[in-house]
């Protein structure tokens, strides 16, 4: 079988099971955004976005088919930036699939290496796409989107899951607790997201996905757990967010114009 024809399939049929998996097992009733549980019962890390931001994976899973069938097209077949990220997003998707099903049945300890997978592979299919000086409107519209998004999300997502789990199983973090282990949650995130912000030259749909993300931070904090504190360090955040993302674009208009 061609190489191309089964990263292309392959791409196309995990989108959709990456879809139609999130959707049965998210819209089960008893469904938490983990909901399987370690042998020791943890409190759930502060620095977790209220519950509506998490809609965000609906869009993320609609992007993913969208650019399973975009990159199935006959016209697309050639294109040389699906042939470079194909197996990437292929990666992603299934690690997600797997994750979804860890996440819901357990066990709960094997969402840990599933989402760093997810998160390494979403991240350097964004930044290969971003190579292309000349993207088609398919790569502007639809894939560097879904991959900004993706990759934004899973940013905080994937320090949540290690601050959220291993203390299920009896594995402290540091000694760190209830305010304190949100803001270490928090630097641990802004740090990679100040990376990634100039690694891909403050990509918009990384950066509002990491400032959606923070918001709902802030929410959560003021309205659920009230923890003003730890709202005050996802504020923090945003401003870090919004200087560097300044300086990203200034420096790159302005390394443009000199060439």
């Amino acid at each position: 079988m061609n190489s191309d024809f089964f990263r292309i399939t392959l791409n196309l049929i995990l989108a959709i099971a990456q879809f139609i998996t999130a959707n049965l097992v998210f819209g089960a009733s008893d469904f938490e955004v983990l909901s399987a549980d370690g042998p020791i019962s943890a409190q759930q890390d502060f620095a977790t976005p209220a519950i509506y931001a998490f809609a965000i994976w609906f869009l993320i899973y609609s992007l993913s088919v969208v650019y399973g069938v975009l990159q199935a097209l006959p016209s697309q077949h050639s294109n040389p930036i699906y042939k470079k990220i194909g197996w990437y997003t292929a990666g992603c998707f299934a690690s997600c699939v797997a994750w979804i099903v860890f996440a819901r049945w357990g066990p709960a300890y094997l969402t840990i290496p599933l989402i760093v997978i997810m998160f390494t592979l979403i991240s350097a299919a964004l930044l290969i796409s971003l190579q292309n000086s000349s993207p088609t409107k398919g790569e502007r519209r639809v894939v560097r989107p879904l991959l900004g998004i993706y990759a934004g999300w899973l940013t905080a997502a994937t320090v949540l899951n290690f601050t959220n789990i291993l203390p299920e199983y009896g594995i402290s973090i540091f000694g760190l607790q209830n305010v304190a282990l949100a803001f270490f949650t928090l630097a641990c995130a802004s740090l990679i997201a100040l990376t990634m912000i100039y690694k891909t030259k403050a990509s918009m749909a990384y950066v509002l996905t990491l400032l959606w993300a923070q918001v709902a931070i802030i929410v959560d904090n003021l309205i659920s757990t009230n923890q003003p504190l730890v709202a005050a360090g996802a504020g923090c955040v945003i401003v870090a967010i919004v200087i560097t993302t300044f300086y990203v674009r200034k420096r790159s208009k302005s390394m443009t114009a000199t060439r």
